[in-house]
Order: C-alpha cells, then sequence, then structure tokens
C-alpha cells in the first residue's frame, strides 16, 4: 500500500509539471503576440506622429522663423545637407523630403541676391533669408530698406524691411493665399540708389506634401561639394565671376632688364676744382638721398688756381663793390644826377654779382665749399672716390629720380611675327605679384626691326612709372601679349588651386556651395590663365579664395555652416 501511495504521489507532480508547463508556454505565445501586436500599433503610429510632426515643426518655422541669435541647425537646413537634401522619413514607396529648402539666386549689376525658403504652399506662412552681396567688393550690404514681393498668378504678397536682420541678411516671412506660378522681386534702396533682383520660376503648391516633394527633388546635387557658406566669404577677400570667351592671343614670357630713364637723372659736377670729400663714409653707389642733402665738399689744393679762399674774397669784393656804386646810384637817380640807363645797369651787376655772393658763400666753409643734391634719388654712378682731385665741371656723380624706369626685353627671332601685334604686357615681380603694364602708367617705346650686333635677340622696350620700386639693374618677367581673333575661356590665376602638378577650380552650384572641378591649363600671361577643358562658358567660379574653399573642403568638417548665424 504504501509503496503504492508514493506512486501516486510521484505522478501527480509529474502531471502537475506538465500541465504547468504547457500553461507557460501558450502564455508565452499570446505574450509575445500581444507584444508583437503592440509593437506594430506603436511603430504604425509612430511614423504618422513623425510626418505629424514634421509639418508641423515645419510651420513652426514658417510662422516663427529661424533664429538670429545663433544658428539652429534643425530648422535651418544650411549648407551640405540642404544642398544634396535631406531624409527624414523613408518608405517603401521612396524617400519624401519633408524640410528640403528652396535655394535661389539671381544677379544684377550691383548685388548678388541667394535667398534661401521654405517651398510656397498656400496659406502657409514661408521664411525667406535674403543675402545681399555687393559685387563691388563682396561684402555685405550693411545697410537699406528691402522690398521682398512674391507675385502669383497677378497677386502681390509682400514685405518691406528698413534694415538687416544682420549684416547682409534680411528674413521676410510671406503667406501667399493662392496656388500658381510666381517669381520673387527683391528691391535694394542704399545711399540714394535703387537696385531689382528677380527670381523667376517659383511654385506655390496646394498642399505641403507636393511642395516638399518638388522642393527635394530639385536640391543640387555635386559628386564633389565643397560647402562654403555666406558668412565666410564675407569675411575674406573673396568674388565669383561669370566663365567667358574672351580673345587670348599668343604669350612671350622672357626677362626684362630695369634701367632709368634719362628724363629723370641729374649729373652732379665740381663748381670749382680741388680735392673731392664725400660727406659721408658711406656714399656709395645704389644709396637714397634727398633734396638739398650734402653730398661732398671741394677743398683747395693749395694751388694758385684753385684756392677757395682766394676765389671767396674775389667775390666778396665784386659784390660789396657792386652793391656800394647800386646804392649810391639808388640815391642820385631820384634827384637826377645820374640817369635812369646808368642806375639799370648798375643795379643788374649787382644782382648778378649778389647771386654770385650768395650762392657761393651758402656752400663755402673754411673746410672748402659744399655740394647738394637739387632732387630726391639714389646715386646711380660715382665718378670719382674721396680724396680725388677735380677740375671745375667735372662730373662727380649721377642721380637718378627713379620715378619712371625702362623695361628692356630681348626675344628670339621666331616672335618676330607676334611681335607685329602685341595689346599689352604684363610685369611679375620677386614677391610674385603680377602687374599690368598699363596700370603702372606703362606704354610700349619700340620693338626692333632687326636683331642687334653681337647678338641674335630682338629688343623689345617699355616705359612705366616706378610705382614698385623696382631697382635699376634688377630683372623682372615680362609676359607680352599679342592680339588673336580666336576666343577662348580664360580665367585670373587666383581662381586655380594646384594639387601635385593639376589644377583645380571651384564651381559655383549656389552661392553656398562649390564643386571642385578638375581643369587642363594652356597659355598664362602672369595674371590669367586659359582653360583647354574642364568648365564652360556661363558658369560661375570662385576667383578670389578659392585656396580658402579648398582648406574647408579638406578639413572634413561635417558641419558645413560652422559660425553660420541667422
Amino acid at each position: 500500500m504504501k509503496r503504492s501511495y508514493y506512486l501516486l504521489i510521484a505522478l501527480s507532480v509529474i502531471l502537475s509539471s506538465i500541465m504547468m508547463s504547457c500553461g507557460d508556454s501558450k502564455s508565452k505565445k499570446q505574450t509575445n503576440t500581444v507584444q508583437k501586436e503592440e509593437e506594430h500599433e506603436h511603430n504604425h503610429g509612430h511614423d504618422h506622429d513623425c510626418t505629424e510632426h514634421n509639418h508641423e515643426s515645419h510651420e513652426h518655422e514658417s510662422h516663427e522663423g529661424h533664429d538670429h541669435d545663433g544658428h539652429d541647425h534643425e530648422s535651418h537646413n544650411h549648407g551640405e545637407e540642404a544642398h544634396e537634401g535631406h531624409n527624414h522619413d523613408s518608405h517603401e514607396g521612396g524617400a519624401h523630403v519633408h524640410d528640403a529648402k528652396l535655394n535661389l539666386s539671381a544677379y544684377n549689376e550691383d548685388f548678388e541676391l541667394y535667398a534661401e525658403m521654405d517651398p510656397f504652399v498656400k496659406g502657409n506662412k514661408s521664411v525667406i533669408l535674403a543675402h545681399l552681396t555687393n559685387l563691388a567688393d563682396f561684402k555685405p550690404l550693411k545697410k537699406g530698406k528691402v522690398v521682398a514681393k512674391l507675385l502669383v498668378e497677378g497677386k502681390e504678397y509682400k514685405q518691406i524691411l528698413n534694415r538687416p536682420n544682420h549684416p547682409g541678411i534680411y528674413k521676410f516671412v510671406i503667406e501667399p493665399k493662392n496656388i500658381g506660378h510666381a517669381k520673387l522681386i527683391v528691391n535694394v534702396e542704399y545711399d540714394n540708389k535703387f537696385s531689382e533682383l528677380e527670381i523667376s520660376h517659383i511654385q506655390v503648391y496646394s498642399d505641403e506634401h507636393t511642395a516638399h516633394h518638388e522642393a527635394g527633388e530639385h536640391q543640387i546635387h555635386t559628386s564633389n561639394p565643397a560647402p562654403f557658406t555666406k558668412e565666410k566669404s564675407w569675411m575674406i577677400d573673396f568674388r565669383t565671376e561669370l566663365v567667358k570667351a574672351v580673345p587670348f592671343g599668343r604669350i612671350i614670357k622672357t626677362v626684362a632688364r630695369v634701367s632709368s630713364t634719362q628724363k629723370g637723372e641729374r649729373i652732379v659736377s665740381a663748381k670749382s676744382s680741388g680735392i673731392v670729400v664725400f660727406s659721408k663714409n658711406d656714399i656709395v653707389k645704389g644709396m637714397k638721398v634727398k633734396r638739398n642733402q650734402s653730398l661732398f665738399r671741394i677743398e683747395s689744393n693749395g694751388g694758385l688756381d684753385d684756392d677757395l679762399n682766394t676765389k671767396y674774397q674775389q667775390v666778396l669784393a665784386e659784390y660789396v663793390e657792386a652793391k656800394a656804386d647800386f646804392e649810391r646810384k639808388t640815391k642820385l637817380v631820384k634827384d637826377k644826377i645820374v640817369s635812369e640807363s646808368e642806375y639799370l645797369k648798375s643795379k643788374a651787376v649787382f644782382k648778378k654779382i649778389e647771386a654770385t655772393y650768395k650762392n657761393l658763400k651758402k656752400n663755402y666753409s673754411g673746410k672748402g665749399q659744399k655740394v647738394r643734391s637739387s632732387m630726391n634719388g639714389y646715386i646711380k654712378h660715382l665718378a670719382v672716390s674721396s680724396g680725388q682731385y677735380v677740375k671745375a665741371g667735372d662730373p662727380v656723380m649721377i642721380i637718378s629720380e627713379n620715378n619712371s624706369l625702362y623695361l628692356k626685353a630681348e626675344v628670339q627671332t621666331r616672335y618676330y611675327s607676334a611681335l607685329r601685334n602685341i595689346v599689352g604686357a604684363n610685369v611679375s615681380i620677386q614677391d610674385g605679384k603680377t602687374y599690368s603694364v598699363k596700370d603702372l602708367n606703362g606704354k610700349l617705346i619700340s620693338v626692333a626691326n632687326a636683331v642687334e650686333e653681337g647678338s641674335p635677340l630682338l629688343s623689345v622696350l617699355y616705359k612705366i612709372d616706378n610705382s614698385l620700386d623696382l631697382i635699376p639693374g634688377t630683372y623682372v618677367n615680362l609676359y607680352i601679349k599679342t592680339e588673336s581673333s580666336n576666343l577662348g575661356i580664360v580665367v585670373p590665376n587666383t581662381a586655380l588651386v594646384e594639387e601635385m602638378g593639376r589644377f583645380f577650380v571651384y564651381i559655383q552650384k549656389t552661392p553656398e556651395l562649390f564643386e571642385k572641378r578638375l581643369v587642363e591649363v594652356g597659355s598664362n600671361d602672369g595674371k590669367s590663365s586659359q582653360i583647354l577643358k574642364g568648365i564652360e562658358v556661363g558658369e560661375r567660379l570662385a576667383t578670389k579664395g578659392a585656396v580658402l574653399i579648398k582648406l574647408t573642403q579638406s578639413s572634413g568638417a561635417v558641419d558645413p555652416h560652422a559660425g553660420h548665424v541667422h
């Protein structure tokens, strides 16, 4: 009996365990099913809420605008994300952009307008951030009245701002009441001037979903993007220009020797015979001198024909005698004791001797006769050394004003035919800067028709103003430009960025997005280069500040609008 009793208990325990296991399994299945259903409901509800949230967020941006005290990267989707399109909600049917911006620009003779705006929806307020750049210096418009007008199928919606929210940035909020084709007109009033810019091909939509979808479809894409905000460009020496086809002839690169012109030189001669003694020990060739600066003195060597003391005493005696005679006849002429002609003759003799005496006295001392510079310049040539004997009239040195210079180049005879069609030249100096001869008030003086004796080269002579402080005797690079009827794409050398022997430019896709592009470079005139391949007429590229765009791109910064304040 006992054994049977224990067997019954054991069976009971086993059965209980089996029943509990089955119950737990069923419970887990039910729980998993419920959880999955809850997760499905939650996910579905979450997707719906996200969509609504995005629309609400966009509407809030339209009403409230962007943060002008600090840049709100979520509300102001500026830079690389804005240009590439920002995908906030992925569905199996495709990506829908819910916060895409319109990035449009326009130009006139005065300004660049870069407008970043919300897509226009009937009944919704759209924020327009208008960046206005003065094309004269590519700096922001810091003051002025600006009117933004949205014209939609004959109806006008406008807002007037009397000052920018930040330098160069005007924030408008416009709410269109009808749908259709539209255009944005921006009028600028500044310094009693008026300027108008227009952006066409805008659409006002009936619903937000379509508006944002279309805006996302029109986002600009580039394979090698380089974001560069307006704030950054406004802080540096920056400029963009349209690519044009212009005449670009043959360039003859050579070296030119700098020399003084004869008109700007003075020969300083000895005023009497004697020994030359320089005023300073460092009187040397190339030294700068000033007007009336003492250069040297002539000391007597003790000879009878060049004794300065004797000459001075002789002139002094003649001066005293002529002065006394003139004063006497001045009194007598009043009483008509002497004739008017005698008086005038006495006066002429006195004035002549007086001038000689004063000039001698001015430069005479017990140590000799001083000689001074008659102009500013530099010592081009020294004919004598200190202590050397000279006669009156002998040249001692040559002083050059250095205000105008000659540039003499020697070119090979194979350029003879091209030299008949010279249209200009550029001068490149040691600091790497290049200047147009025209900017230096220069002109072409002569082109040789034959080679010089003993040299198989043709000489080309230019005359320029020495505003660059060039030194005669030195050399500069000279780019001689010849005329041509052939058109070519030419860009400033400042637009080119070199990397490992290859050249790149930065093409503007929007005023805040550039594309780095490889180009093939042809002839170079020191200031500009011909582009053989890589860019097209009508594109716009950075002609100043390209190196800064490169550095920004190379830094690999994720945030393309660091320092962006709207």
